[in-house]
């Protein structure tokens, strides 16, 4: 009999929101007055729907990312703006910038890797 088993990757809210800068940081980063679910928030939530979960902090590698995709949006800025126009370009760095902020300065953000199998 096969099993059902899903994987996935996702944005976890690693604590509590400290601040309104925070809060308003992780509002634009979601485009809603929303919140993140933490990796317990996901765990539990896929086992109230039948599944065993495994769960991996893959935070670092978010950090890392998320920075690096920042710096290369600010050192080819230029060619960017050349090819979308400033509007663009600003736009998409202000939504990398809030990336940035919310893995590496606040730590309010991370990632999970979640596997799920039916049980």
């Amino acid at each position: 009999m096969p099993v059902l088993c899903r994987y996935f990757d996702e944005l976890c809210r690693l604590k509590d929101i400290e601040n309104t800068e925070e809060q308003a940081a992780l509002d634009f980063f979601l485009l809603c007055l929303n919140t993140l679910p933490t990796h317990l928030d996901y765990r539990m939530m896929l086992e109230e729907a039948g599944f065993e979960v495994t769960v991996q902090d893959i935070s670092d590698s978010y950090k890392e990312f998320t920075h690096k995709r920042w710096k290369k949006w600010v050192e080819q800025r230029e060619k960017s703006v050349r090819l979308y126009g400033e509007d663009m370009v600003q736009g998409w760095l202000k939504l990398y910038v809030t990336a940035r902020k919310l893995c590496n300065e606040f730590g309010l953000m991370g990632g999970g890797r979640f596997v799920a199998r039916k049980v």
